[in-house]
């Protein structure tokens, strides 16, 4: 577990380097995960690099390209695809229990300034 942890933070710390050496700035970083601004072709050479097309130990995985992206705070945010489609990730606000919440309405609420109720 150790080896895997340590391997993670070091794969990530690359990602982050060259992520800088083609010009993106990072919008979000988890323990796992990388949101950034890129073009078409930035995201190619980014994607050269570290996404390998079969699933391998300390290769990223592109789950998504979205128009734009709120964050609240750590594990909780909200990307936006081109279609208005979304999805997000909000640790405490269970995804079975707000099947018909408008998520998107409500963070942007949080980030107005109000504070919300979830159906929770």
């Amino acid at each position: 577990y150790g080896y895997v942890m340590g391997y993670s933070k070091m794969s990530m710390q690359e990602d982050f380097q060259v992520l800088r050496l083609i010009g993106r700035q990072i919008c979000y970083t988890d323990t796992d995960s990388i949101l950034f601004r890129a073009t078409k072709a930035q995201l190619k050479l980014y994607k050269d690099r570290f996404v390998p097309v079969t699933k391998a130990l300390g290769g990223m995985e592109l789950e998504g390209e979205y128009e734009s992206a709120k964050m609240l705070a750590a594990k909780k945010y909200i990307c936006i695809k081109a279609s208005g489609d979304y999805e997000w990730a909000c640790n405490g606000m269970p995804a079975r229990s707000n099947t018909k919440t408008d998520v998107l309405a409500k963070f942007s609420s949080v980030l107005a300034g109000n504070v919300d109720d979830v159906d929770y």
